[in-house]
Order: C-alpha cells, then structure tokens, then sequence
C-alpha cells in the first residue's frame, strides 16, 4: 500500500498526502481526470495486496474478501475495494477552481 501511495504511476495522478485508517484511507492528490486515475490506482493496488495475501496463504482476510463478492462479480475472485467509492472534491476547492 505504502508504494502504491509513494509511486502512483497512475495517468496524472499525484498525492500529496494520505492517512491509511482500519478500513479505508484518506488521500489529498490532484489529477486531470481524478475518477479514471483513482480507479486506476485501486485496481493496481488491490491486485499487489491480493497477490500479497495469496502468496503468504493470509486466508483470514481472503476469505472475507472471497464471501462478500458480490455473486455478478465472475472476472474476479476477491471484491477488495467497496463498490461506488468514489473521489469526493472539497468544496472549498471546487469553488476556487470554478472561479479562475
């Protein structure tokens, strides 16, 4: 997690700051197109942290991951990321950025 926030080498995406909390994190970046690379950024990283649980065999969190995939989910194994989670601007900045 700690080098996916360090290095995003995601599109545009930059991070500025973040706190990693038990079960999400917080994050301040800037992007041209902050869903996409957001989306990006979690694909990637939830891949890197899968890879990491299956390889040490940690099924204390992979077999929660596994039972609370959604059923339609057939592409994939484990649902480690929320469905809908989505960036959320600061309105403080939005207004600034509408302004200029």
């Amino acid at each position: 997690m700690l080098n996916s926030l360090r290095h995003p080498q995601t599109g545009t995406l930059k991070i500025y700051a973040w706190v990693i909390l038990e079960n999400h994190l917080h994050m301040v970046a800037q992007s041209q197109n902050l869903p996409k690379d957001l989306m990006r950024f979690k694909a990637r990283t939830a891949r890197q942290l899968i890879q990491h649980l299956d390889a040490h065999k940690i099924k204390t969190i992979l077999d929660p991951l596994q039972f609370y995939k959604n059923a339609h989910k057939s592409d994939r194994t484990y649902q480690f990321c929320q469905e809908g989670s989505h960036p959320d601007v600061d309105s403080k900045y939005r207004n600034a950025e509408t302004k200029s």
